[in-house]
C-alpha cells in the first residue's frame, strides 16, 4: 500500500537548502548536507541523458536523465534512474530503486526496501527494483537467475535461454547463458547488464551470461535503413519510388537532399519522380533510435533523335546529326554506353559509343552523333540507337534514312 513520506522539520529545513542551489552548485558545503563518505576520486562524475553509468568507487555523481547503477556513491539526480545500494541520492523527479540508502526526493518515485526517504509529494512503494538477494531456493518456479529489462523490448528482440518470471517478475535465466537477439529489421547499439557480462555473438545478438546475481540489463536498439524500389540510377521516364522498412516502423524522407526528422515528412506511398530527385530517408521506430540515413537519386533524362533529311542515290560526306539527352534533375545521369539496333543497324554508323556522365541540369550536346553510311541503294533505312543507364534502364531513339532516285531532268 503507497503511503505518503513525511518530512521531519530537520530534513525539511536541510532539502530546502539544497533545492535553493542551481544545478550546477550541487558540490554542497558540510553545513548544507549530511555527512558523506569522502570521495577517493578527484574528479566527480557526469551521466548524460543517453547514458548508463556504472559506479562502485564512491564517486560523487551527477546525473541529469541518465541510468546510475550505484553502490554506496552520492548521486545527485535530475529525472533520471538509479539503481542504487546504500548511496546518498538528492533527486528531483527521478526514479530511485534504493536497498538501505537514503533519498532525499521531491516528487519523485521511490521504489524503497529498507531505505529512508525524506519526501516532498513523494510517494514510496514496495520494492520493485532489481535486488541484490538471490531467488528463494524453495519456490521451484522462481528457480534461476533473475532478469530484469529496462524497457519492454519485445518488439525488437526474442530472448533464448530465458524464460518470463511467473511471478511477473522479470525474466528468469535457467541455463548457464542466454541469447538476446534482435529481431527481423533491427539491430543492437548498446548492450549493458549490471551483472555478469555481454558478449556479442558475432550475429549482432548477445550472450548473457556468467550472472551470480538478479541483473538489470538496458539495451539499445536500432531499426534498419528504409530501402528504395526501383533501383536508383538514370531513367527515361517517370519513376513511382516506392520506400520500405522494418515492421512497425514509420518511413519519413525529403525529396531535395536535405536530410529527415522523425514526424515530419511521413511516408504513405508511392513517390511520383518526373525529373529526377534526390530521396534520402529514416525509419523510426518508438522505444528505438532512427536508422541511420538512406539516400536514392533519382535521373530523369529525355532523348530526342534527330530527322536525317532524305538524300539522292550516289550521296557523298554527310555530316553526322546529334542525338541529345536532356537532364533536368537535381542529380547527374550516367549512360553505360551507346549502340544501334535493328536490321538496318548496319546502315547507320555512331560518333561513339562509350557512355558518358551529364551534369545536373545540363544536355549530352554533340557527344553521341548517328549519320547513313555512304552508298546505300534507293530505299528507306530505319534503326534504333539504344542507351543503356547504370540502373540498366534501356533509352530508344529511333532513326530513319532515305534514299531517293535522281530526278528526271525535263
Amino acid at each position: 500500500m503507497k503511503r505518503k513520506a513525511r518530512l521531519t522539520a530537520a530534513a525539511l529545513a536541510l532539502l530546502t537548502a539544497l533545492w535553493a542551489l542551481p544545478a550546477s552548485a550541487l558540490a554542497l558545503s558540510s553545513e548544507d548536507r549530511p555527512e558523506e563518505t569522502a570521495s577517493p576520486a578527484d574528479e566527480p562524475l557526469y551521466n548524460g541523458p543517453e547514458d548508463s553509468l556504472f559506479t562502485t568507487d564512491l564517486r560523487i555523481v551527477y546525473n541529469n536523465g541518465g541510468t546510475v547503477y550505484n553502490n554506496g556513491a552520492t548521486v545527485y539526480n535530475n529525472a533520471g534512474l538509479v539503481y542504487n545500494n546504500g548511496g546518498l541520492v538528492y533527486n528531483n523527479g527521478g526514479t530511485v530503486y534504493s536497498n538501505g540508502g537514503t533519498v532525499y526526493n521531491n516528487a519523485g518515485q521511490v521504489h524503497s526496501n529498507g531505505a529512508t526517504v525524506y519526501g516532498d509529494g513523494a510517494e514510496e512503494e514496495p520494492a520493485e527494483a532489481p535486488e541484490t538477494a538471490e531467488t528463494p531456493e524453495n519456490a521451484e518456479d522462481n528457480e534461476g537467475i533473475r532478469v530484469r529489462f529496462a524497457e519492454d523490448y519485445s518488439a525488437f528482440a526474442q530472448l533464448e535461454g530465458l524464460e518470463e518470471d511467473p511471478g511477473g517478475d522479470g525474466w528468469l535465466l535457467r541455463e548457464e547463458t542466454g541469447l538476446i537477439r534482435p529481431r527481423e529489421g533491427f539491430s543492437i547499439l548498446r548492450a549493458e547488464s549490471s551483472a555478469g557480462s555481454l558478449e556479442p555473438d558475432g550475429e549482432g545478438g548477445y550472450v548473457l551470461k556468467d550472472l551470480d546475481s538478479s541483473a538489470f540489463v538496458a539495451l539499445a536498439f536500432q531499426p534498419d535503413a528504409p530501402q528504395f524500389s526501383p533501383e536508383p540510377g538514370t531513367y527515361g521516364e517517370k519513376q513511382y519510388v516506392e520506400l520500405s522498412g522494418p515492421a512497425g516502423a514509420a518511413i519519413y524522407f525529403t525529396e531535395d537532399g536535405s536530410e529527415p526528422e522523425p514526424g515530419k515528412g511521413r511516408y504513405t506511398g508511392p513517390i511520383t519522380v518526373t525529373e529526377g530527385a534526390v530521396i534520402k530517408a529514416i525509419a523510426v521506430a518508438e522505444g528505438a533510435e532512427p536508422s541511420e540515413t538512406a539516400e536514392a537519386a533519382y535521373a530523369v533524362v529525355r532523348l530526342e533523335a534527330p530527322e536525317l533529311v532524305s538524300q539522292t542515290r550516289g550521296y557523298r560526306n554527310l555530316v553526322g546529326k546529334p542525338i541529345t539527352l536532356f537532364n533536368p534533375g537535381p542529380t547527374d545521369a550516367h549512360i553505360q554506353r551507346a549502340e544501334l539496333t535493328g536490321d538496318n543497324a548496319d546502315c547507320f554508323q555512331l560518333g561513339s559509343t562509350a557512355g558518358r556522365r551529364i551534369s545536373a541540369g545540363t544536355d549530352s550536346g554533340n557527344f553521341w552523333t548517328v549519320q547513313p553510311r555512304e552508298g546505300l541503294a534507293e530505299g528507306t533505312y530505319t534503326a534504333a540507337v539504344v542507351f543503356t543507364t547504370d540502373s540498366g534502364a534501356r533509352l530508344e531513339a529511333a532513326v530513319s534514312f532515305t534514299v531517293e532516285a535522281p530526278k528526271e531532268k525535263d
